[in-house]
């Protein structure tokens, strides 16, 4: 499995490495890559973009947000913390991240 995608930005198509990438926000038809350096507005989906993205280092997190887990600072019952920025928990998610992040004895 490749550890990058290609977006088509303008008449360019620019790599983004996975490890690159923080977050994925929906914006109707679009969606919003933040990676490290920059953010790029792509016409995707967010449903499109999950599953592209690999399932053991991304995680939604919101009817909005996909996250990826190695920038994930900490959470709580609403919010999850990233360096500089705050990203929505959905209640349909929390037990996934619960599930995926915190050790069986400490749930």
């Amino acid at each position: 499995m490749e550890d990058f995608i290609f977006i088509k930005e303008g008449r360019l198509y620019v790599k983004l490495t996975f490890g690159s990438i923080v977050f994925v926000k929906a914006s109707r038809n679009y969606v919003r890559i933040t990676t490290q350096k920059k953010t790029h507005l792509v016409l995707m989906t967010l449903k499109e973009v999950d599953e592209i993205l690999p399932s053991n280092k991304f995680l939604r997190i919101h009817k909005s947000y996909v996250v990826n887990l190695d920038c994930v600072l900490s959470f709580d019952q609403k919010t999850v913390y990233l360096k500089n920025i705050l990203l929505p928990l959905g209640p349909l998610y929390k037990h996934a991240l619960w599930k995926r992040t915190v050790p069986n004895e400490e749930r």
